[in-house]
């Protein structure tokens, strides 16, 4: 077979892969996975707002770099990549996924033509269909979750970048825009992206400057060799090119010091809700040793080969699939071995061609070179990417972009076998035999993993909905689209209806109302669970509809609180059994009586002991309705309590011995708030203190200074008022402390 008729037949091989790709994404994509999660929802609704606020943020900041999702501001890239088919199409499930597998296809086929074009390996279109029939992209890939893309432009960063190192300098301007691409479109990517470009910035500054100073890429020149030094110090040095490059990162650069000046400690909030085990108490050697626990783990065939419960079962396509098939890993071992290899020929030769320089004088270099160092950024690809997981958790959604280097390791491994040909000097096989054998194996192999990946897709659509049955908040969090279709209905039907849709069976479900309904339609639905109905009275009506877990339903039979609970509709879980219950209810007759006693004895006040300053106390207070009193000691702004519904809230701090108390150091939830503090000295009269704090920065911390304070004290009574509340705030404290004159 000829040279130029084997590159058509890999041209049309390609095509045929890429479709077959495109057809195990986009066919049945509403379908599987079988939820629709509210981190996919998000993100065209963050467009359709940007849309309607004629692209500012709920801040007024134009053009923002980062979205919130809920109470982090974690959403760029993706959000943006929604707006225009938002546009163009209207808000669907189809369509927000669907732009998540168009990115996805262009990553995919960046792992293509890193293959083909930077190490020419036979075979390259193979590596679309690795990536069909590889589980964990397979699932995350029809899902509009930002980690896909992610890794996608993760994948056309390298591939650009490596066109730069082994072609011409061109490229490391797509290259630079695809890297801000990665780092933008997932929070994670900021870690992997910044490990990534520094030690591609540090292992390949030779060439770096070489590249500043007017030199050529490695194809254009011939390698990185001994000589590179002599010939590059005779290129014209021009500033155009990197006045352009530093220019281009700026400006790539701008949004994220714009959004850290904006927000300076959003980064540590983010780590502090995915509860970073850095935060702990714990010394500096054994965060590292977890660290490292977790970093090895993220990189290991047992994580992504073998099936396990480690990922939620929401993150893995069944019980008996791991992230990645077990057939690839002999390829991906061998496809290692072979990179390594390359690595070690290159360091061989580079140390030949030094003693033949210093012998004979400057040679010109070789393309082993810049293969190699092409091989060593795709190692440093892998070794990157668990960075930014391991400072929490390991989890498929922050280790996705493994997928990428991981194939190219494979296709590496599928090249050398495909050249086995040429490096046993077949004697008595003519050349047409050979390529004709070779050609029947790629044939082979390709029609395996196409059958592989249509068998998945067959797979997820069949099987999908049954692998796991926990469809709750623990487990797949099924039902956004099968209830919103039926709540639909029944506001169409019913132009009195108000929906009452319980939050309990998904993350933020409250985004679902606004990806799905008109903005009228809207207002008539609250999330908002029967629990609500049963720790206080609220308005009831025959026209509100509850829709309610099962247990739910039971908690509402036994509250007592309900004359009737009037079960008119079941929603079905795809395992059969009952998943969501409509309801109506009314309720009993004396229910005033029981609420006012009910109240009567939350507002009584608890008595505990705790630990302050070092030193015990015993503390009565309002009651909390989350956290604990230790959270108040713990000198941690980040854990709180938050007491029952009340106003003001009040603490009596009694010390276990007098002590010297100079002030008050708190911090509090965002609100305007008056504190009333008596000290009371040990056998002597009280004394008291009021100040009024208004319009401080959110979660505000306050200093209160007691000047003439008696030397010692007792007890401290803290009263704290909402300023801008009635009776049914819930007052959320911080941090509370003392200061001492001494």
């Amino acid at each position: 077979m000829t040279t130029h008729r084997r590159r058509h037949t890999a041209l049309a091989a390609f095509t045929v892969a890429l479709l077959i790709y495109a057809a195990t994404r986009l066919i049945g994509l509403t379908r599987y996975p079988i939820y629709f999660f509210s981190d996919e929802a998000i993100q065209t609704v963050a467009a359709a707002d940007l849309l309607r606020e004629h692209f500012r943020n709920s801040d007024g900041l134009l053009w923002p770099p980062y979205f919130k999702n809920f109470a982090v501001w974690n959403l760029s890239l993706s959000v943006y990549l929604q707006m225009l088919p938002l546009r163009l199409l209207g808000m669907s499930v189809y369509v927000t996924r669907w732009v998540s597998v168009m990115v996805g296809m262009l990553g995919v086929a960046a792992v293509a033509g890193t293959l083909r074009n930077v190490f020419r390996a036979r075979g390259w279109y193979l590596s679309v269909l690795v990536l069909a029939a590889t589980p964990a992209w397979f699932l995350h890939s029809r899902t509009a979750f930002e980690t896909a893309e992610m890794t996608a432009f993760y994948a056309l960063f390298l591939y650009c970048y490596l066109l730069y190192r082994t072609r011409a300098p061109r490229f490391i301007f797509p290259a630079l825009v695809f890297a801000a691409a990665a780092f933008y479109s997932y929070s994670n990517g900021q870690a992997i992206i910044g490990v990534l470009v520094l030690a591609l910035a540090i292992v390949d500054a030779p060439y770096h400057w070489r590249v500043a100073q007017g030199g050529r890429g490695e194809r254009e020149q011939g390698g990185d060799g001994a000589g590179e030094s002599t010939r590059s110090s005779r290129l014209p040095f021009s500033l155009s090119p990197l006045l352009l490059f530093l220019a281009l990162a700026v400006l790539l650069a701008w949004p994220y010091v714009r959004f850290r000046q904006a927000y300076p400690t959003d980064l540590t909030y983010h780590l502090r809700s995915l509860n970073s085990y850095w935060f702990n108490d714990t010394s500096t050697a054994v965060k590292l040793g977890e660290f490292a626990d977790r970093y090895l783990y993220a990189l290991s065939p047992r994580y992504w080969f073998r099936p396990g419960d480690y990922d939620l079962a929401r993150h893995r396509m069944g019980p008996s699939l791991g992230h990645m098939r077990l057939v690839f890993l002999p390829l991906l071992i061998l496809g290692l071995v072979v990179a390594l290899g390359r690595l070690w020929d290159a360091l061989a030769e580079k140390r030949a061609k030094r003693a033949a320089a210093a012998e004979f004088g400057a040679i010109e270099g070789q393309p082993t070179l810049a293969t190699a160092a092409a091989v060593r950024a795709v190692l440093l690809s892998l070794l990157a990417v668990p960075v930014g997981a391991a400072l929490v958790d390991v989890a498929i959604t922050r280790v996705l972009a493994t997928v990428v280097p991981a194939t190219l390791l494979i296709g590496l491994g599928i090249d050398w076998l495909m050249r086995l040909d040429t490096k046993n000097e077949i004697r008595n096989t003519s050349e047409e035999r050979i390529s004709l054998l070779v050609s029947r194996l790629s044939s082979l192999v390709f029609l395996l993993l196409s059958l592989m990946s249509l068998g998945l897709l067959r797979y997820a659509l069949a099987d999908g909905p049954t692998w796991f049955t926990d469809y709750g908040m623990g487990g797949m969090q099924y039902g956004a689209s099968q209830l919103f279709e039926v709540i639909e209905a029944r506001l169409a039907a019913d132009p009195d209806a108000q929906i009452m849709l319980s939050p309990d069976w998904a993350n933020g479900t409250s985004i679902f109302a606004p990806f799905f309904l008109s903005a009228d339609d809207q207002r008539r639905v609250q999330t908002l669970n029967v629990d609500a109905f049963i720790s206080q009275k609220r308005l009831l009506t025959p026209d509100m509809l509850f829709i309610m877990l099962p247990g739910e339903v039971e908690r509402a039979l036994g509250s007592g609180k309900f004359a009737t609970v009037d079960v008119e509709d079941t929603i079905f879980y795809p395992d059969g059994r009952p998943g969501f219950l409509l309801a109506r209810l009314a309720y009993a007759p004396d229910i005033d009586a029981v609420f006012a006693a009910e109240l009567e004895a939350l507002r009584q006040p608890v008595t505990e002991t705790g630990t302050l300053d070092g030193a015990p106390v015993t503390v009565t207070h309002t009651r909390f309705e989350a956290g604990q009193l230790a959270d108040l000691f713990d000198g941690d702004a980040f854990t709180l309590v938050r007491h029952i519904a009340g106003n003001p809230v009040r603490y009596e701090i009694v010390f276990d011995a007098p002590r010297p108390v100079g002030g008050l150091a708190a911090d509090f939830g965002t609100m305007d708030f008056a504190l009333t503090v008596t000290l009371t000295p040990p056998g002597g009269a009280p004394v008291d203190y009021e100040q009024e704090f208004r319009g401080l920065d959110p979660d505000p911390h306050i200093t209160m200074p007691f000047p003439d304070a008696p030397p010692l004290v007792s007890s401290l009574t803290l009263a704290i008022r909402d300023l801008n509340a009635g009776e049914d705030v819930k007052i959320h404290v911080r941090e509370l402390g003392v200061t001492s004159d001494e």
